[in-house]
């Protein structure tokens, strides 16, 4: 439970919540101006989002070797994890793609395609969300 009120009350992690949100937002004008995930790694925004993506990260990797209960993070982070990995998409491939990083965020990747599934289940009435899958 310490990681779930850390991320709801700890004053750096909130205000690396919001650096992410901004730098998200830097990244997508970023990449729209025909610029590439290249030229934003030398940016303070990327280690903003790389710092975001590393605490996802973490939990993933909790939740893959059973220390944190996936049912209680779906219900608590899902939607958060969804909308990182999906504004960050091209530069999480980007990152894996370099040679000294490829398993570089492969936890959170293999819980946020999880979830996915999931809530599709759950949108189509098979699994209301928080439900144990079968």
């Amino acid at each position: 439970m310490d990681f779930f009120i850390k991320t709801e009350t700890d004053d750096d992690t909130l205000s690396a919540h919001d650096k992410f949100n901004e730098a998200a937002e830097l990244f997508r004008t970023h990449l729209n101006s025909g610029k590439t995930c290249e030229e934003f790694v030398s940016t303070q925004g990327y280690l903003d989002i790389r710092a975001y993506l590393n605490l996802h990260e973490l939990m993933a990797v909790g939740i893959n070797q059973k220390v944190f209960d996936n049912d209680v993070c779906y219900d608590f982070w899902s939607g958060e994890l969804d909308k990182a990995c999906e504004r960050t998409q091209e530069l999480i491939v980007y990152i894996q793609s370099r040679p000294d990083e490829p398993g570089t965020y492969c936890e959170l990747v293999k819980v946020s395609q999880d979830w996915e599934k999931r809530w599709k289940e759950a949108a189509s009435g098979r699994v209301w969300p928080g439900q144990a899958r079968p």
